[in-house]
């Protein structure tokens, strides 16, 4: 089971399956989600 440990304007810490202490920063992912916009919706023009 997940367990969040905390959550501030960069990003969320948890807990995963194994045990293992994990972060998810905001602004990475934000950049590879526009990432897969443009590749994927061919924004880019090409």
């Amino acid at each position: 089971m997940k367990e969040i440990k905390s959550i501030t304007p960069t990003g969320i810490t948890y807990i995963n399956e194994l045990g293992a202490e994990k972060f998810v920063d905001f602004n990475l992912c934000n950049q590879n989600w526009i990432a897969y916009r443009i590749r994927t919706e061919k924004l880019d023009g090409k």
